[in-house]
């Protein structure tokens, strides 16, 4: 029965999530400047259709989303779950996972996910079975509390009778266990597209207009940015109940969420994101210039870099704490790293830093390790880096013609980095760019490939000397890592980037002339309340742009066949 059964939802699942990919038309491209520019658009955020948002592409669930569903979707015990692990690698818009390119491939892998999940949750079906009976009214009664949680809506009378019959069919009228049907539909559920796809409920709006998002659409929506899966019982009651259709009545759901542990893991997950530091463990540095350098002290970068993050956006709470916090998170082995002498253990711990070394975010070890050459420094990646992700400034392609290739220190010993990476880039048609980025990463050069202080390099005092030029407020020259750090800190550009990057990470597209006014907006209230990040999450929810959509010429039916 199983094979049979998967057999027939399998080419249905592929066209049906093929053609939901096919009603994305241009959504999955680049999309633009980083910058909305709409010059005409309203100044209040909370106005209608000048803030409200634009169409959102077709997503189906990124593979931490995946991951994290299925853990609460089935009561599986945390960490139990990553069936992602071999999914194929998700779209990136403006450097955010999305969900959006479907493959036969990853059709063929979210199959055999859902039948190893359904396998792995009848291990304890009492966590998820509302009933001990074991016949059909316990089965009715398990496909509508099941199929309303997976579908994260309440399920349509078809819905119930297509999963009802995928029960019967399993059982073969009773001859087979009681659990063989619960398992064929928990597996027909994680198959299909109303479970996989965040679904727009447009209630028959016509293409172009402005609507508000259903009551489950909107829950859906903030559980899945705060939280990063489903929402919880609570949320479900507050979309049931109509408690969710007010920016006040939004807030308070918020604020509620902003309290559980998996908010916490959702700002750990948009850094992660925005800096690309997923991974520092797969970095690969010359052995003989950083034989230090192991799987052990990998970990320790990342974990300490997660540790500041949180620390900064939990207990400090603000942009400056980010920016300009001395707090650094170290064991025994980092602080042989970072110099530092302390009795220290295995555990991580905060210890405060000579204020002339390392200041905030920017001199992170993780994050300058990241964006570091096999055998040197890396100036012009760092400088980009500051462009792209703290400045929200999008640089021009290099010419087609450019040379690449920059001297190595064992071709060049006597050099510097920044001398090597000078000769390099003083080429005239490399000269617009890298007047813009080359400052910014030269004030980086105090820290080697490895993210590690620095005073000299090959026999000669470090120069990290460079410049802001291109902003509003912080142009001017500066010297060191943490001059650096604290004059972007106070950029009207980089505080604006910011909120910018928050507001993609929650509407998950990249940028449209209509989101002006909203990012103007909530700038000015991420000013007035002092930088505070987790206002800024609140004031992201209640907004129009997060609560409205508008209605795409082509998009989905809702759910399609099950």
């Amino acid at each position: 029965m199983r094979t049979s059964f998967l057999l027939r939802l399998g080419p249905r699942l592929v066209e049906l999530t093929l053609a939901a990919s096919v009603a994305l038309g241009g959504c999955t491209g680049v999309l633009g400047a980083n910058h909305a520019a709409d010059e005409d658009g309203a100044s209040d955020a909370d106005g209608p259709a000048a803030c409200a948002a634009s169409p959102l592409p077709l997503a189906h669930l990124t593979r931490d989303q995946y991951d994290r569903t299925v853990v609460d979707l089935l009561a599986l015990d945390p960490g139990e779950a990553r069936p992602s692990s071999g999914f194929p690698a998700d779209d990136a818009v403006e450097g955010f996972s999305l969900g959006l390119t479907v493959s036969p491939l990853l059709v063929e892998k979210l199959q055999a996910a859902a039948e190893a999940l359904a396998a792995r949750a009848l291990e304890h079906p009492e966590r998820i079975v509302p009933c001990t009976t074991e016949d059909d009214a316990c089965a009715r009664a398990f496909v509508q509390a099941f199929g309303a949680r997976a579908f994260r809506r309440p399920i349509t009378a078809a819905e119930e009778s297509a999963l009802l019959d995928v029960y019967r069919a399993a059982r073969e009228g009773g001859a087979r266990p009681f659990l063989e049907g619960v398992g064929l539909v928990i597996e027909a559920a994680l198959s299909s597209p109303q479970f996989l796809y965040h679904w727009p409920d447009d209630g028959g709006a016509a293409p172009g207009s402005v609507v508000a998002l259903g009551d489950h659409e909107l829950a859906s929506r903030l559980s899945y940015f705060l939280w990063g899966t489903m929402p919880d019982d609570a949320l479900f009651a507050a979309a049931v109940e109509g408690r969710l259709r007010t920016p006040e009545d939004v807030e308070a759901e918020a604020r509620r969420m902003l309290e559980d542990p998996r908010a916490r893991a959702t700002t750990a997950a948009f850094f992660r994101e925005l800096l690309g530091v997923d991974d520092i463990g797969a970095i690969n540095r010359d052995p003989e210039a950083f034989p230090e350098l192991d799987a052990a002290l990998a970990r320790d970068l990342q974990a300490s870099l997660e540790a500041f993050v949180d620390d900064a956006v939990w207990s400090g709470g603000t942009y400056d704490d980010l920016f300009l916090s001395r707090r650094a998170f170290m064991n025994a082995r980092l602080a042989s790293f970072y110099d530092v002498d302390g009795d220290l253990g295995d555990e991580l711990t905060p210890v405060e830093l000579d204020a002339g070394t390392r200041l905030g975010l920017l001199t992170q070890p993780a994050l300058l390790a990241k964006l570091g050459k096999f055998d040197q420094s890396d100036p012009i990646r760092r400088g980009v880096f500051l462009r792209e992700k703290i400045l929200c400034q999008e640089l021009a392609p290099p010419p087609a013609n450019v040379e690449f290739n920059v001297p190595t220190p064992a071709a060049e010993p006597t050099r510097t980095t920044r001398e090597r990476f000078a000769a390099h880039t003083s080429q005239p048609n490399c000269q617009g760019c890298h007047a813009l980025i080359d400052p910014l990463g030269f004030a980086l050069e105090g820290y080697d490939a490895l993210g590690r202080y620095r005073a000299t390099e090959s026999g000669s005092p470090v120069d990290a000397t460079g410049a802001i030029v291109g902003t509003e407020g912080a142009d001017g020259p500066v010297d060191g890592g943490v001059e650096l750090a604290e004059r972007l800190a106070s950029s009207v550009d980089g505080r604006a980037c910011f909120v910018e990057h928050w507001f993609r990470y929650a509407v998950r597209r990249g940028g449209s002339e209509g989101d002006a006014c909203a990012l103007e907006s909530l700038g000015d209230a991420f000013e007035e309340e002092g930088g505070d990040v987790r206002a800024l999450l609140v004031r992201i929810v209640k907004s129009e742009a997060f609560r409205t959509r508008r209605v795409a010429e082509i998009a989905g039916d809702g759910g399609g066949e099950l």
